[in-house]
């Protein structure tokens, strides 16, 4: 594949890798810095399997591709190579259910965060059911700022998150501050989903189920995890992706703590 290797970007994912676990032992000032650098070498990676998805003429490749292409994160659509794979791959079911699923689960875009973000896009409502059996609605927690925050059991990146949410709802809870975390745990895993909640000790936020084929991760545009967005007292979405310190440091602009 003229030169393309699959693994010729392990070493900027090794990279990424030890940046993000020692994140934790520098200054707020430095962790911004070094989530700004995972963030670019993870566009750098994602952009090496595109080019090798645009190229090769195997199978097996495309599948792997796809499958690594989608635990990046990198926040784009891909909306042009899949078309090209479809077109090149028309009679491989190998490749075909591997789009579909690629589809059904594709990561948000950052021109539909950005969509949200600049047009005073009010979050799209949903009912659930709560942890202890309460039918709720989204909508009716305007008048608070809302952390609507999208994660699994399973997700190991979700479950480090959680220090830096307890964190944030003490710090911000008298400012009129929820969260709402919603799992993507499917009906098998349910037990634990609410054993994670109790391990993370995160019982203080609202908890709720939805499962992968439903409606509201269509709304927002959820495909990886961990994903969140921050909304507004009038239900307008005024933030995304607040992971790790970048989450403390907007609600101290909003709420202007330590000021």
């Amino acid at each position: 594949m003229e030169g393309l290797h699959l693994y010729t970007p392990l070493p900027w994912k090794r990279k990424i890798y030890n940046l993000k676990h020692s994140i934790d032992q520098l200054a707020q000032n430095e962790k911004i810095v070094v989530n700004e650098e995972i963030d670019s070498l993870k566009t750098l990676v994602a952009d090496y399997y595109v080019a090798m998805l645009k190229k090769t003429s195997s199978v097996a490749t495309v599948k792997l591709t796809l499958d690594w292409l989608h635990t990046l994160g990198t926040m784009k659509p891909y909306t042009e190579v899949i078309d090209d794979l479809t077109r090149r791959f028309p009679h491989s079911k190998v490749v075909n259910d591997q789009i579909v699923w690629f589809n059904k689960y594709k990561y948000t875009s950052n021109e539909v965060r950005k969509s949200f973000l600049e047009n005073n896009i009010l979050a799209p409502d949903f009912e659930f059911k709560s942890l202890d059996g309460t039918t709720r609605r989204l909508s009716s927690y305007r008048g608070s700022y809302i952390l609507l925050d999208f994660w699994a059991s399973w997700c190991k990146p979700c479950r480090l998150q959680a220090p830096y949410l307890k964190e944030a709802f003490v710090k911000y809870k008298g400012e009129k501050l929820q969260i709402i975390q919603l799992s993507m745990d499917r009906p098998q895993d349910v037990e634990k989903w609410k054993q994670a909640i109790k391990d993370d000790q995160i019982g203080d936020f609202i908890h709720t189920n939805k499962y992968p084929d439903d409606q509201v991760y269509k709304d927002y545009k959820i495909g990886s995890l961990p994903s969140n967005y921050l909304i507004g007292p009038d239900g307008k979405i005024i933030a995304s992706n607040l992971r790790d310190e970048r989450l403390d440091v907007k609600l101290k602009e909003i709420f202007k703590h330590g000021e």
